[in-house]
């Protein structure tokens, strides 16, 4: 049987309009509407299915809107019960109009570029240099910000989260990489990297772009 993807319906029409473009497509949040307590779809499943349905919205958020069955499945059947159980549980987070099954990974929107956002950020710490020390150019206060960085100094450091997105043909994946600036997805096994690290990778960057 050919693998099958969970999609949530109306996740655009419930969600934060922002969200992706905010947080390039692994929101650190998600909305969940008091409204459900009186729903009686929601209020005729199972607390098994409406913990499974909880867990599949946050799956499909953190993964850029790509959750498998099979993957679902091994993440979140902690039982040979409650394995033999699934397959009956998702059917039934259908009939009450929750999920939809699809023969494909629903394909997110493109997020923005990491190198967009950090020259926005670079022109903003420009201009914030620039309202600080009287009226310097442009000039001068880029061989400040210069003299700043090879001191040790990094712009944004906190920014750096260690995690990108990698975007394949079937989904999307998460990878280590000291300039990364994606939100982690559940279980991330890698720490924050050191700023030792993200200024040596920041180097190997520039030595590759020169």
């Amino acid at each position: 049987m050919s693998e099958r993807y969970i999609e949530i319906r109306n996740w655009d029409r419930f969600q934060h309009k922002d969200v992706w473009r905010k947080s390039g497509g692994t929101p650190p949040w998600i909305k969940a509407y008091t409204a459900l307590l009186h729903d009686h779809d929601w209020t005729t499943l199972s607390q098994s299915q409406q913990g499974i349905l909880v867990n599949l919205w946050l799956m499909y958020a953190s993964a850029g809107r790509s959750v498998s069955d099979t993957e679902a499945k091994r993440r979140l059947c902690r039982s040979d019960a409650e394995a033999r159980w699934w397959r009956s549980n998702l059917e039934s987070l259908s009939d009450a109009g929750f999920i939809e099954f699809v023969s494909q990974p629903i394909r997110a929107p493109v997020a923005p570029r990491v190198e967009e956002r950090r020259e926005e950020e670079r022109v903003n710490t420009l201009s914030a240099v620039s309202q600080k020390t009287n009226g310097l150019t442009e000039a001068e206060v880029v061989a400040a910000r210069e003299r700043r960085e090879q001191s040790g100094w990094v712009d944004n450091l906190s920014s750096y989260t260690g995690c990108r997105i990698v975007r394949g043909e079937v989904g999307v994946s998460h990878t280590y990489d000291p300039l990364g600036t994606e939100y982690p997805p559940a279980g991330w096994p890698h720490e924050k990297p050191t700023k030792q690290e993200v200024v040596a990778a920041l180097r190997q960057r520039d030595l590759l772009s020169a």
